[in-house]
């Protein structure tokens, strides 16, 4: 009995220490991105909210401001704070900001619901004969931000520059890991405790998960988050006429699509 679980624990490790070197390899070999042209593409963020009134607006004008082709579609989940009116201000004087209305008892029913409700009122927007295989939607967290060069890189040849892509997962940074003080009003142990934190996630973020994402890409298969997933109009249009919505069933909604786009 001894000898057997002898040899488990060996078969353990081995097959631990082959899987660091399958995700490490890739990750330490992935080549640089060469950046394409948006212009290829049509662009839509989808980002729900929910009482984000603190943060709401600065998302808003850091989008208009680094992607002033892409249309923001702000999805208000019945906030009981500003959010809407802050949406519908900057809808009435931007005509790429977009409100996405929900209310009870639709609303707060999950984030797959809101992010459904968007892609519905999408395709309501959108002209009958507009192409899905270039129009992406982008979703983003209502305090997300991205690199300015997301979409160059999104674009490039390998990603949706080839026509067999369906979505894509850019990476995800904290990016205030190097805050001195993420409590402002709270003494130095919860400080220190908080940057500690923030430093582990952020570790994990652009290390562990980074690899297997890199792993991911050798294996043609897809790792899709609740922040920073870009997906094909037409891709989740197909899932939508298969499973009813494209966002549906899935125990972590950021992860409804996990699984779906692959092949």
């Amino acid at each position: 009995m001894l000898s057997i679980l002898n040899a488990f624990t060996i078969l353990l490790g081995v097959a631990f220490v082959t899987y660091v070197v399958f995700i490490l390899v890739p990750y330490l070999r992935y080549p640089k991105a060469i950046p394409g042209d948006p212009a290829d593409f049509e662009w839509h963020f989808f980002i729900p909210c929910r009482d984000e009134e603190a943060v709401i607006d600065t998302t808003i004008s850091r989008a208009r401001r680094d992607f002033p082709g892409a249309h923001t579609w702000v999805i208000d989940d019945d906030s009981e704070d500003a959010t809407s009116a802050i949406v519908s201000r900057w809808a009435a004087e931007d005509s790429h900001v977009h409100l996405v209305q929900r209310r009870r008892p639709q609303a707060r029913t999950g984030k797959g619901d809101a992010l459904n409700a968007a892609y519905h009122q999408l395709l309501s927007w959108l002209p009958e004969d507009a192409d899905h295989e270039r129009i992406v939607v982008v979703v983003i967290d209502a305090d997300g931000e991205m690199e300015p060069n997301a979409l160059e890189i999104c674009s490039a040849e390998d990603t949706f520059g080839d026509p067999a892509v369906g979505a894509a997962q850019i990476a995800v940074w904290m990016k205030n890991r190097d805050d001195k003080k993420p409590y402002p009003n709270s003494g130095r142990f919860a400080n220190t405790f908080a940057r500690f934190l923030l430093r582990m996630q952020d570790l994990e973020f652009r290390t562990t998960i980074a690899a297997m994402q890199s792993l991911r890409a050798k294996t043609g298969t897809v790792g899709l988050g609740g922040n920073g997933q870009f997906t094909r109009l037409s891709v989740l249009d197909a899932i939508g006429e298969k499973f009813g919505e494209p966002w549906h069933g899935a125990l972590l909604e950021d992860y409804g699509l996990f699984g779906h786009p692959v092949g």
